[in-house]
Parts: C-alpha cells; structure tokens; sequence
C-alpha cells in the first residue's frame, strides 16, 4: 500500500517549496481555482513566523493558510487563526477554515502536561513528532482543506495531503530553496 501511496502523492503533487517572499509578490491576489495544484509554493517569511509560534507558544495554535493559484502552482501567502473553541497545552479544537484556504496549520509541542499538572519534555531529536496523530487524522478527513502543515519547532516541519474515496492521508516531501 505504501508504493501505491507514494505513486498517487506524486500524481497529486510534483513539489512543494518554500521561496522568500519578494519572489511572491503580488501573486497572492490572482483567481481561485477549485482544482487541486501541481505545485505548492510556502512563503518563507509565513514558514519562520509560524516557526517563531511553534518555537514560543506554551498552548497549542492553529492557521488556516491562505493562497493565490497561478496556473498549477498554489502560493501559500497568508495566514488567519480560525476561532478557538479550546486550547490547552496539548490540544485545540477550532472553528472551520473560510473558503480559499488550502492549508490548515498547526504544530506539535515538545512537552505535554499530565492530568495531574507535572511537565514532561521530550528529548531531542524531535522529527518523530512531525507526524499526524489519531485526533489530526480524523480531523484533516473531516475538514475541507486538503492540505496539512505540522510544525515542531522552526526547524522541523511537514506537510500531509488528503486524496481518494475514502479519504487517505499521505506525506509530502518539502524541498528547501538550497537544495534545488
């Protein structure tokens, strides 16, 4: 199932990459399209503020990512939060993202805090919490958007897209402007 997986993630989407944001431009203001991109372009300058949050944040947060689409290629430029039902230092739960919006944001603390008050840290490396757990994966099925962000510090960051009936949930790799 994973080869399958990969194969329709790659006939979905042929890169995601983050540029600085001078190269976006006034593309954020072109037509909407209901197609899904073959490409997804994240503003570097959204990545590291959303990366500052992660780094910062004592509760967890949410952003429902906004985009200009030129072609096949969907600029991820924007940012709103969505309206909090609950947040505590180890879940959210938030209002649904407007219309328009291509990606839904959050990120993944590394620390949690008991039932009974106590902080535990996680230790370093922290890639293994850049994943979707059971809540996401319910979550990103149920939501419109078809794109999901996950954040674990400024550094650490991934991205997951929804395809097919029934829904299925892939990772997709993110390419960094230094390594084209």
């Amino acid at each position: 199932m994973g080869a399958t997986m990969d194969k329709m993630i790659r006939r979905l989407l042929v890169a995601a990459c983050i540029l600085p944001g001078a190269a976006l431009l006034g593309l954020a203001a072109s037509t909407q399209s209901n197609y899904p991109p073959h490409h997804i372009v994240f503003d570097a300058d959204l990545i590291a503020s959303l990366g500052k949050i992660a780094d910062t944040a004592t509760v967890e947060h949410d952003r429902c990512l906004g985009v200009g689409i030129v072609g096949d290629t969907a600029y991820i430029v924007t940012e709103l939060e969505p309206k909090v039902l609950f947040s505590s230092p180890d879940s959210i739960i938030v209002g649904a993202c407007p219309r328009g919006y291509l990606v839904t944001w959050h990120y993944h603390m590394t620390s949690y805090v008991t039932a009974t008050g106590r902080v535990i840290h996680f230790q370093p490396p922290f890639e293994w919490l850049c994943d979707l757990s059971a809540s996401d994966r319910y979550s990103m099925v149920r939501e419109d958007q078809p794109y999901w962000l996950v954040h674990v510090n400024s550094k650490i960051y991934c991205l997951f897209v929804k395809f097919g009936y029934p829904p299925q949930i892939g990772r997709i790799p993110l390419i960094q402007p230094d390594s084209t």
